[in-house]
């Protein structure tokens, strides 16, 4: 009577070993791929390892979109027609297949074909959230705790997402002014700018923020943006982290219509420590003692000094 195979696989990410097998890497996926033509995977890397002695074997990572199940251990074999040779695998479920991806990729000699996918079995949330903060982008964050918590990841998704995009923000790329600075700036600005824009630590006690006032073309703008690094905030107010910092000398400040720029006096005080509630936005605490260049064109709508002059403005002014 036969004996009867234990063996079973229901997994969708599987670790296979070929001992002593010298066929190429390229030709055991090739081989492996026309083996799934009906249920095909949708990862798989293969790569190449010598043992101690010098014999040949291979790894390989197969990921399956869905739970890929048999009991037959031959489903792996590697049949070799033109010598006559079959090769049979160690077959295991991959529990981290991250970790398995890593492993066999250590000595960069492998092949793959389709689109990994990460996939760890977490123990519990703790180690979940351990790993999280280590991963490299705000996807692989956001899978994470996808695999490891996912009830949360569905039922506080936009949180995550916005504390992923905090631990991950870049740095604004610092403006760089395609134009020389103009040798013609008046004397009242440059001494402004002597006395104004500093690092913090050089920073006077008292900074006094400056408003200019001119038709359009004159280089006000490119004056302004080319003192050191600031914030440019151009048409609205947005004070996200993906746009504003608070590590800047100062604050630009363009073409935003003066009856619609909330925080009007913490700006243009250059006063301490606030925090904006902009709407649709979360409270943002932003470091005060940067001071601002408000620049702004003539007309109803635009001109600082016809907004400040109105008599209901005197508090403004004050």
């Amino acid at each position: 009577m036969p004996r009867t195979s234990s063996f079973r696989l229901a997994a969708k990410n599987i670790f296979i070993t070929y001992s002593r097998c010298d066929v190429s890497k390229e030709l055991c996926l090739e081989k492996l791929l026309d083996k799934f033509t009906n249920n095909q995977p949708s990862y798989m890397r293969v790569s190449s390892e010598l043992h101690e002695d010098g014999t040949p074997h291979l790894h390989v990572l197969v990921q399956f979109a869905d739970k890929f199940q048999t009991r037959d251990d031959r489903v792996f074999d590697l049949v070799c027609q033109q010598r006559s040779q079959v090769y049979h695998p160690n077959i295991q479920a991959a529990r981290d297949a991250r970790a398995v991806r890593d492993y066999i990729s250590k000595y960069e000699d492998f092949c793959e074909w389709g689109t990994f996918k990460s996939s760890k079995i977490y123990r519990n949330q703790h180690e979940c959230y351990t790993e999280a903060p280590e991963q490299e982008t705000v996807e692989d964050f956001m899978n994470t705790i996808k695999e490891g918590d996912p009830k949360s990841y569905c039922i506080y998704y936009d949180r995550i997402k916005y504390n992923a995009e905090k631990l991950y923000s870049t740095p604004t790329q610092e403006y760089t002014s395609p134009f020389p600075l103009a040798d013609n700036v008046p004397y009242e600005l440059l001494d402004w700018a002597n006395t104004n824009i500093k690092p913090m630590e050089s920073r006077p006690n008292r900074l006094m923020s400056i408003i200019v006032e001119d038709p359009s073309r004159l280089g006000k703008t490119i004056w302004a943006r080319s003192l050191g690094p600031h914030n440019y905030l151009c048409g609205h107010l947005d004070l996200n982290n993906k746009v504003y910092s608070n590590d800047v000398w100062y604050n630009v400040i363009n073409d935003i219509n003066p009856q619609y720029l909330k925080h009007y006096k913490e700006f243009i005080g250059a006063q301490g420590d606030w925090v904006s509630n902009c709407k649709y936005g979360k409270p943002v605490l932003i470091r005060g003692g940067i001071p601002a260049i408000m620049l702004c064109n003539p007309g109803p709508d635009s001109s600082y000094r016809d907004y400040l002059d109105r008599a209901d403005k005197q508090a403004l002014r004050d």
